[in-house]
């Protein structure tokens, strides 16, 4: 290795140069390409996925093939200004015509002079290449790099707007100008193309001067790898090319990574003390390999750093030249050096530390490389965009950057507002969300300006803001105060008077004493006449007891059976079994109903757990016993309950007795449209049925005539949206509605052009916008405003398994199978989002999106509930609690707070839908898992209550309705006390009506009697009828804060005021929703990053409209 001259050929991350074309292999054909389309057009737009090459093509391939003179007919002179656009691109494009020797370098005022010729006129570009030193018949190559980043300073003001627009004018009349050579390449990346249409004359010229990259083949990766290591005059062995070209697959974007991978593979090898051979497997693995290098070696660098505050400083440096855009893409943001040191609050010296540990030889992290010496004026840049792909440290950076940002945004708006007079200042938790923020990031003025100019207004108002919070704290603080010197002051008092209490007691107590020796002597001879009289009766017994063994031992019997039905019913509680517990104590009753301590286990359990607790019941006919469905009709406050033979009964708030109908086929969709209902049966076809009139008719016979409309449709073709039917068949969309003679009206249709069916479809509830999927997996934006245009398409990753409206976010949603998540906004593309829940829909049974768009719930077919944020794509949990509770059925409650269902078998269960706690036990009754619903607890007026409620038919033609009813966590001195209810307080019998009365009020199974329910009657205890209810659960509760309405607040109270995380789902189910629950609630069992605030935050702004409560409820 000695005689060899080595050097590694490889450039990393960074792109290759001009310089270093000896070294770009792989290209040639698509070099010879570009010089072909460079001759025709004169505009040349190189485009490609990111990491795909395109730097290195123009710079490494096609410029030293202008300078070779290989460009047939124009001749081999030429001079190329290269540039990248960045915010001020006349400004950028004025000092790379410098440094390309078109002007003179030293002098000082030309970059502002040449910046306002170019803005002067449309053609600006011809006249400073005229005014410059370009030599007479030189051809001038003008190579904007990396040109997407036009469109992501276009969007953030007015003036970068007109910017963009003057700078793509300059180029388009420089490359028309007939006597001046000037040609124009510019490379950008291929997910920005639809953004040229947003500046006149740019579309077409790329469209006439694109060059897509196409893939290497596989020989050319081949070359672009062993041909460099021979140059650099290295070996590498057949395997690790091998390794290499499987690893870096057909992805383009890996190109960098590989270039990278290689670099490190090369150092590795010279240090090796085997370094004379190859470079082999080896070395590949000891640098990580394609997935893994980049990502470590970066973490190398970060913590080789010489200490935490530098490596603090280096986070918020790749914070300040890397950003996330609206639409998630990640973006280089070059910078100048002196604005870099102002935006991370760091001294000239203190950054430059971290920049070189990232830029050394062998670091290409970060440009410019080491051999350009930082100045004030230096644009600092990372090298490549596939670093804030690859490296996972990075793009947590990142993630948090953009949530600051727009936690920052917001901010300021909001003060901008209040210094209008237009907005209050902020409370909890908008309050808490930007105390903490500023209090963890730190902005500085120079960060804060990139984004919004009113930094200093922002934190005044947030000072404001946390001021008065903490004024109307101490006042409360005080007035607490104020209530426990009083309460100290009457406990002095008190005690006061119990000392002279004491005293009298003192002197009572002396005359007992004397009393109580008189009462002695009487009492022993009493005693002893006593004891005479037992003995003789003892006596007496012993031979009635003799003569009768058959009675004692049938006696002993029921003691032991007794004994029995105990146990069991004690195993029964343990096991959560509520209902056969108190049946087997009912039975232990019947063997002795007179004695209270059969009791005291029910009420011990009773008191202590939460448990589903049957409100209302309605009998059914037999054809509703078995497989039937129920549907909860909000607007009617009512429910439709199908039968599986067609059978359609409808009963709702205010009508004296049910509806019924019957169709066809089993009732398998149902909604609500003024005065009728929109039904869709199992065979296919879709009706209107108007119960008032008891009239029907079939949308599909009315239509008959209609071309192309289907007799039938599949079940997820038909949507029911806003008194409209959404329905697609084959190519086609339409909306119906109901006309005034109440007969359907298409006021929609559209059609796609090429020959795609449409898969799924989702319609938003304003009825302006349809978002489709067609057989090919693309999706497409509709226009239904006017007549049906299509706005926009893109491509699905994989199938698409679940589409949605979320009307509080104004966006159209789709789930995809292998997990991606798009939210595409309805009137804004740079609005979509993109999540990722990581396969978690891989095995989907159901999907649910929570009534506050903030998570999606996704049931799996094994059971298993994950839920997801909605913000940000993090999971909430993966798994619910108990694990071995298999769901087969979920419904969000109305509130949002918790998710409620079946397993296979019909119990019922709830969990937290933020944590995946189990919020009761699950319930011994069983119901039919396809008519389990949730109901929404109203109020006379309508108004929604907290609450939960949850119905179905428990395998028997009766419809029950059962409350979550939700306990306090016990304390040691607040136990139940069994003892409450003495032997003089029972009858004969009560124990068992005991029994009864629960086992009616946990199963349902009673008898039905008054109506007043929504659903149907209330439930009658039979023989309970002469105990009333609140005497039976005050000897059972007490003292249980359950039914003290002061205490229950005191404890929520506590718990509000303790700082930790609480549950909101139980402080909702138990009517507990204050400010201070609601204030408290933003201290969250979930990590508190910014999404889970940001949820938080809009799940508690929802509840408030959803409750109807004011600011101060």
């Amino acid at each position: 290795m000695a005689d060899r001259q080595l050097f590694n050929p490889f450039p990393g991350l960074r792109p290759f140069g001009a310089e270093e074309d000896y070294l770009f292999f792989g290209r040639e054909e698509q070099t010879r390409e570009l010089l072909q389309l460079l001759r025709t057009h004169r505009f040349l737009a190189v485009v490609g996925t990111s990491g795909s090459g395109k730097s290195s093509l123009v710079r490494a391939g096609l410029l030293p093939a202008l300078y070779g003179g290989t460009m047939v007919g124009v001749g081999s002179d030429w001079s190329t200004v290269v540039f990248r656009p960045g915010g001020d691109p006349l400004l950028n494009l004025a000092e790379a015509m410098i440094e390309a020797d078109l002007y003179d370098p030293e002098d000082d005022e030309a970059p502002l002079r040449i910046r306002a010729t170019l803005s002067r006129s449309r053609l600006g570009l011809v006249q400073s290449v005229k005014q410059s030193d370009l030599p007479e018949g030189t051809n001038l190559l003008i190579v904007v790099d990396q040109f997407e980043e036009l469109f992501r300073f276009r969007d953030t003001s007015e003036e970068h707007q007109s910017r963009a627009t003057a700078f793509v004018k300059l180029l388009l009349n420089a490359v028309a100008d007939p006597e001046l050579p000037i040609y124009v390449a510019i490379t950008m990346r291929s997910d920005y193309l639809g953004d040229c249409a947003q500046l006149p004359g740019l579309a077409e010229a790329v469209n006439d001067g694109e060059y897509l990259i196409p893939k290497l083949t596989r020989d050319q990766k081949r070359d672009a790898i062993e041909k460099p290591v021979s140059v650099g005059g290295g070996q590498i062995s057949p395997a690790l090319v091998q390794q290499l070209l499987n690893d870096v697959g057909d992805d383009s974007d890996q190109l960098p990574i590989l270039q990278h991978v290689l670099m490190r593979i090369w150092d590795k090898w010279e240090l090796d003390q085997n370094a004379a051979g190859s470079i082999d497997l080896s070395h590949y693995d000891s640098v990580g390999g394609m997935n893994n290098a980049l990502s470590l070696h970066a973490d190398e660098v970060h913590d080789d750093l010489p200490d935490d505050d530098s490596r603090q400083l280096s986070m918020r440096l790749f914070q300040a030249i890397t950003e996330r855009s609206d639409d998630e893409r990640g973006i280089r943001r070059p910078t100048r050096m002196d604005q870099l040191c102002e935006i991370v609050d760091g001294s000239p010296e203190e950054v430059a530390v971290v920049l070189d540990a990232y830029r050394q030889a062998g670091r290409t992290f970060v440009m410019p490389g080491q051999n350009v010496e930082l100045n004030s004026e230096t644009v600092v840049d990372i090298s490549h965009e596939s670093l804030m792909r690859v490296w996972q440290r990075l793009k947590g950076w990142v993630a948090e950057e953009s949530q600051a940002v727009r936690i920052y945004r917001r901010l300021a708006e909001t003060a901008a507002l209040h210094a209008e007079d237009a907005a209050g200042v902020y409370r909890d938790p908008d309050l808490q969300i930007a105390t903490s923020w500023r209090d963890n990031s730190q902005p500085t003025e120079a960060w804060a300006h990139r984004y919004h100019a009113g930094f200093t207004t922002a934190m005044e108002f947030l000072d404001k803001s946390w001021a008065e919070a903490h004024a109307e704290e101490e006042a409360r603080e005080a007035a607490r105060k104020r209530e426990l010197e009083q309460a100290r002051k009457l406990a002095e008092s008190e005690r006061k008077r119990a000392e002279v209490q004491a005293k009298a007691k003192k002197r009572v107590d002396i005359l007992l004493a004397g009393i109580s020796v008189a009462l002695l002597i009487a009492v022993g001879m009493y005693l002893y006449a006593e004891k005479q009289r037992e003995i003789a009766e003892n006596n007496e017994e012993l031979a009635r007891t003799a003569l009768d063994d058959k009675e004692t031992y049938e006696r002993q019997l029921k003691l032991k059976q007794r004994t029995d039905d105990l146990a069991t019913a004690q195993a029964m509680f343990e096991q959560g079994n509520v209902v056969e517990s108190l049946r087997s104590l009912q039975d232990a009753c019947k063997r002795e109903p007179t004695e209270p301590a059969l009791l005291r286990p029910a009420m011990r359990y009773i008191s202590q757990h939460d448990f589903f607790s049957a409100t209302d019941t309605f009998n059914l006919q037999r054809r509703f016993a078995k497989d039937a469905r129920v549907f909860p009709l909000k607007s009617l406050r009512g429910l439709a309950i199908a039968g599986k033979n067609g059978d359609l009964l409808l009963m709702s708030q205010g009508r004296s007795s049910p509806a019924t109908t019957k169709f066809d086929a089993a009732v398998v969709q149902c909604a609500v449209a003024e005065k009728h209902l929109q039904v869709l049966t199992a065979d296919g076809t879709v009706h209107c049925w108007w119960p008032d009139e008891d009239r029907q008719l079939s949308i599909h016979k009315q239509l008959e005539d209609e071309a192309g409309f289907p007799a039938t449709f599949p079940a997820n073709s038909v949507t029911f949206v806003a008194g409209h039917i959404a329905v697609h068949s084959g190519q086609t969309l339409w909306l119906i509605a109901m006309d005034q003679n109440q007969s359907p009206l298409i006021v929609k249709r559209f059609t796609l052009e090429a020959s795609q069916s449409i898969l799924r479809a989702a319609v938003t509830t304003d009825l302006t916008r349809a978002f489709l999927v067609d057989q090919d997996e693309h999706y497409r934006l509709i226009d239904l405003v006017k007549e049906p245009t299509e706005i926009r398409s893109f491509p699905a990753q994989s199938e698409v398994v679940f589409m949605t409206e979320l009307p509080l976010q104004g966006k159209l949603m789709s789930v995809e199978r292998e997990g991606l998540i798009h939210l595409v906004d309805a009137m804004d593309p740079k609005l979509d989002m993109v999540l990722d829940v990581e396969n978690a829909a891989t095995s989907v049974k159901h999907i649910l999106v929570s009534p506050d768009s903030t998570r999606l719930a996704i049931l799996s077919q094994s059971g298993d509930i994950g839920v997801f944020n909605l913000a940000d794509g993090e999971p909430f949990f993966t798994q619910q609690e108990n694990k071995s509770f298999r769901f087969e059925v979920i419904r969000f409650d109305p509130s949002g707070v918790a998710i409620a269902g079946t397993d296979r078998d019909g119990h019922l269960a709830a969990i937290d839908s933020e944590t995946g706690q189990q919020l009761v036990v699950p319930s011994v009754v069983k119901v039919i898992p396809g008519s389990f619903y949730v109901a929404q607890p109203l109020d006379s007026d309508g108004r929604p209550q907290a609450g939960l409620f949850v119905g179905g038919l428990p395998y028997r033609p009766q419809l029950v309705q059962w409350k979550l009813v939700m306990r306090l966590p016990n304390q040691a001195d607040l136990l139940p006390q069994g003892d409450a209810i003495r032997q003089r307080t029972l009858s004969s019998g009560f124990s068992a009506l005991f029994c009864n009365y629960w086992i009616g009020r946990i199963s349902g199974f009673g008898r039905t009697a008054v109506p007043g329910s929504p659903i149907g009657r209330g439930i009658d205890y039979g023989p309970m009828q002469n105990f009333t209810r609140a005497v039976i659960e005050r000897e059972t509760q007490q003292p249980s804060r359950f039914f003290n309405p002061e205490a229950l607040a005191n404890y929520w109270s506590e718990q509000a005021a303790s700082g930790k995380p609480l549950s909101l789902a139980r402080a909702v189910l138990s009517s507990q929703l204050t400010p201070k629950v609601l204030a408290a609630s933003m201290t969250m069992a979930s990590p508190e990053q910014t999404g889970n605030l940001s949820a938080r935050h809009h799940q508690i702004h929802f509840l408030r409209q959803h409750f109807q409560l004011a600011d101060d409820e």
